[in-house]
């Protein structure tokens, strides 16, 4: 009878633990085009906003958004984004997201109107956009694929480039700020460049 028990003891324990490994959450899902409402499965560039919805720049996709039950896509038939091929954006501190697109320049999207910046209506120097990014003051940083760095103030344009500053290629990759407010830049064919104005501040910040 007592081996009855155990057996039968034994045999709970088992479903038991079943039980609850399969009611655990899963480690990894997986969103793809097949399961989800997601535009194209390269995704160039993932963020978080601040109310927790997820952004995906797609190549050849578009902009996606899920806030964790709903997709909603932004392309060039649907809406004012200019490109289909998004591999970078930002978000400003009023909230807007700015989207550098390979092709078609970098828009800006309140949420409710676009705005397209390209080289035939500003000064930005390219229209193949790699990286963006937002300074502590505001101004967005631009990263091209064949212009060089360009800077935008919201009025004006600065354009750095290897014709007139220290910039080892007109090919950008990548940028990071650090904490002295130096400018990393990562390019294509020449390395790796930093910039700040007023001088570059490799030790700390000075006074």
């Amino acid at each position: 009878m007592k081996k009855v028990l155990v057996l039968g003891l034994v045999v709970l324990l088992v479903i038991g633990s079943t039980v609850a490994a399969s009611s655990q959450a899963p480690e990894w899902i997986v969103y793809d085009t097949a399961n989800s409402g997601l535009p194209h499965d390269h995704v160039r560039d993932l963020a978080i906003d601040e109310q927790g919805n997820k952004w995906m720049g797609t190549e050849g996709g578009g902009l996606a958004n899920f806030d964790g039950e709903t997709w909603t896509v932004y392309d060039t038939a649907n809406s004012g984004l200019p490109h289909n091929s998004v591999w970078c954006f930002a978000f400003d501190e009023q909230g807007n997201i700015w989207i550098g697109t390979f092709g078609g320049g970098v828009a800006k999207f309140d949420g409710e109107t676009w705005t397209v910046y390209d080289t035939a209506n500003s000064g930005l120097p390219h229209d193949l956009v790699r990286d963006l990014v937002i300074d502590e003051q505001g101004n967005l940083w631009i990263g091209t694929y064949g212009g060089g760095v360009a800077k935008f103030d919201g009025e004006n344009w600065t354009v750095y480039d290897t014709a007139n500053s220290g910039l080892p290629s007109n090919y950008v990759w990548r940028f990071a700020f650090d904490a002295p407010g130096n400018i990393w830049i990562g390019t294509a064919r020449g390395g790796l460049a930093v910039y700040r104005e007023g001088g570059v501040i490799l030790t700390g910040v000075q006074e």
